[in-house]
């Protein structure tokens, strides 16, 4: 199950990263869609551990599997 997992949150990283490259281009060739996709992740990412982890929330073991292969 958690390689499922993996493998779906794989893929809506993935195409997040590929689709905000193809919208934003830069002449250097610096990835700037993966470096935002990156960046707006560890901030969704660290937004949801201070929201609901700090606060002893009971979160299922898969959520948080998803929750950090998606965006980061």
């Amino acid at each position: 199950m958690n390689l499922l997992l993996v493998m779906i949150g794989g893929i809506f990283g993935a195409i997040s990263r590929f689709a905000l490259g193809e919208w934003i281009h830069t002449n250097n060739g610096f990835p700037l869609g993966t470096f935002l996709i990156n960046l707006i992740g560890c901030f969704i990412l660290g937004w949801w551990f201070l929201t609901f982890v700090s606060q002893k929330e009971k979160i299922r073991p898969d959520l948080i599997i998803v929750s950090q292969i998606v965006f980061y």
